[in-house]
């Protein structure tokens, strides 16, 4: 045709991706004005011309992140990738969709590819150090904040953060370092002061535990943390008068802070006050387990022995079963062994942290995250134990705990104990109903197991930081391979130190009820 060019193919194709990236262009200016439905829209578009644009994918899912919309979010990132858009803060995103959305494993992977992209990606870093202690994986999360560190060496936050990570992990000395370094670069940040002092505390230096706790509350009065923090180094030096005015403080500037109604019962018991620390635990909310664990104790502190028997009834309300094999395994031993493998094998499992009840032992972080194999099939038949649990529950009239609560969540985790290895006294405050299943234990002598109680369940020992001088009703659990054991969450219960040569793998959980 006369007086018309002729257009190439490949001129066309350029003309086209001119027009792509105008598009692109002018739909990140409209996401940095806010104006989120018209750059989906212009995203949508570009989709419909070049199905899997990254770049298209990559904008819709920030703000599909910016809407709520989590897994479509994530599903949005993934296809940016599929389709070759492999950047480091591409990764980036995907590990914040998936530490938003919970899922704290699937967050470290996405993490860690872009860290691997770029070794100097110090947000990158710091976000997985986060996820990894979420995980209980201390001592990754520890080298992940050393990492921070090694490329901004006064970013305070992270020292503050990894001094808490070494207090969990039981290194006081080096978390204390950490803080210290913290306050330096930036002195006024409360936060710091009463991290510091929890980590004096749990190294035995009380005074210096309570002046940071009180640098904590100078620098912010409303502080209801410090406060509680506070109280509990006050309480572990035996002066309960102060620590009860403290707690009344954490709870007037924190009304929901839980812990601090538990150790303000348990500060008034000290006090000899136990008639006002069964009114504290009434006037609580009647599912609040923490409560629930002090009523026994403040009611025997009380001369109401019978009806603090009574409450911790432990003959009526732990229950003791063996497992049958699910469908597929040979035998019960079998299934066990299954288990004792992939536990000892899960990448969370590590030294317990401080602020655990284990003590000389290894811990893993839920199980049944994504759970797979073994741990799938025992999700399931701890599901089927608990409804036989509960419709003997249903059967209490008039107590607290009863079988009609809804159970909403399984939530489980290993202990791995070798020799010398136990548990504190301790309940588990977010569960509703709880349990242990014994995988393998330690070859005590046929003799030894009727002399000793040594590696048994017991029930009913306070903890240490509720001073109760009576002598407290307990119940004692021989534990056998394959055994379930079943109770309130509100039961103290501890693992008696043991001597052995081999470990002892067991599983503990939680039964979690609804809207909990």
């Amino acid at each position: 045709m006369r007086g018309k060019t002729l257009i190439t193919d490949v001129e066309a194709m350029a003309i086209e991706q001119s027009n792509i990236d105008s598009l692109l262009e002018k739909g990140v200016d409209l996401m940095r004005q806010g104006a989120f439905v018209d750059a989906e829209k212009i995203f949508h578009g570009v989709l419909l011309k070049v199905p899997g644009e990254p770049t298209a994918l990559e904008a819709l899912a920030v703000i599909l992140m910016e809407q709520g919309n989590l897994p479509e979010a994530i599903e949005k990132f993934d296809k940016a990738l599929q389709n070759g858009s492999q950047r480091p803060d591409l990764h980036y995103n995907l590990g914040n969709a998936y530490a938003a959305a919970g899922q704290f494993p699937n967050a470290a992977t996405a993490y860690r590819c872009a860290v691997e992209l770029e070794d100097g990606f110090i947000e990158a870093w710091f976000n997985l150090a986060e996820v990894l202690e979420r995980l209980d994986r201390l001592q990754e999360s520890i080298d992940a904040y050393q990492k921070v560190l090694e490329l901004d060496s006064d970013l305070a936050p992270a020292l503050t953060n990894l001094g808490c990570v070494l207090t969990e992990a039981g290194q006081f000395g080096e978390a204390i370092a950490a803080f210290e370094k913290s306050i330096e670069l930036e002195p006024a940040f409360p936060p710091t002061h009463t991290n510091l002092g929890n980590a004096h505390k749990y190294a035995g230096e009380l005074g210096l535990a309570i002046a940071a706790h009180r640098e904590a509350i100078r620098l912010a009065p409303g502080y209801a943390d410090a406060h509680y923090n506070l109280g509990t180094a006050l309480s572990m030096a035996g002066e309960f008068g102060e620590a009860e005015n403290t707690f009344h403080s954490a709870l007037k500037f924190g009304p929901l802070l839980s812990r601090a109604k538990l150790a303000l019962g348990a500060a008034q018991i000290g006090l000899g006050k136990a008639k006002a620390a069964i009114e504290l635990c009434d006037a609580s909310p009647p599912d609040d387990c923490e409560m629930l664990a002090l009523k026994s104790f403040a009611m025997a502190a009380h001369g109401l022995e019978d009806e603090a028997r009574s409450f911790a009834d432990y003959d009526r309300f732990v229950t003791l079963s063996k497992l049958s094999p699910p469908s597929g395994y040979s035998s019960l031993e079998a299934f066990n062994d299954l288990l004792v493998e992939h536990v000892l094998e899960h990448p969370s499992l590590a030294h317990a942290p401080t602020s655990h009840a284990t003590v000389n032992g290894q811990h893993t972080g839920n199980l049944l995250i994504e759970p797979k194999g073994p741990f799938a099939d025992f999700e399931e038949s701890v599901w089927q134990a608990v409804g036989s649990y509960q419709k003997k529950l249903s059967k209490s009239p008039g107590h607290p705990f009863r079988g009609e609560r809804e159970l909403a969540e399984l939530v489980a985790w290993a202990i791995v104990m070798e020799s010398e290895g136990h548990q504190v006294p301790h309940i588990h405050p977010t569960g509703w109903i709880s349990g242990v299943y014994y995988l393998r234990l330690p070859d005590f002598e046929a003799a030894t197991k009727k002399e000793s109680s040594a590696g048994c369940l017991e029930f009913g020992a306070p903890p240490p930081d509720i001073p109760f001088d009576g002598e407290p009703h307990l119940k004692t659990v021989q534990p056998e391979e394959g055994m379930l054991v079943l109770f309130p969450s509100f039961f103290y219960h501890r693992t008696i130190p043991f001597e052995a040569e081999t470990a002892r793998v067991s599983i503990a959980f939680d039964f979690r009820p609804a809207g909990s």
